[in-house]
């Protein structure tokens, strides 16, 4: 889980469970989350679909990181 929830984070928010992706994640450790992505906006169909790769840890970007 996040050290921090952000409410208006939707990474947080799916982290949290607060948020539902079909499927779930496809795995997850302590540092990452990955996860299928929903369908973008009026897309119908795609061949392979979208994979995301998120931190478990909220940080504004990734140049934020560090080894904690």
């Amino acid at each position: 889980m996040t050290d921090t929830l952000h409410g208006s984070c939707s990474v947080c928010r799916k982290h949290s469970g607060e948020v539902t992706v079909p499927g779930g994640a496809i795995y997850e450790d302590d540092l990452v989350h990955m996860s299928h992505a929903q369908l973008w906006q009026d897309e119908v169909e795609h061949y392979l679909g979208h994979l995301f790769v998120e931190t478990q840890r909220h940080v504004p970007g990734l140049a934020d990181l560090d080894e904690r």
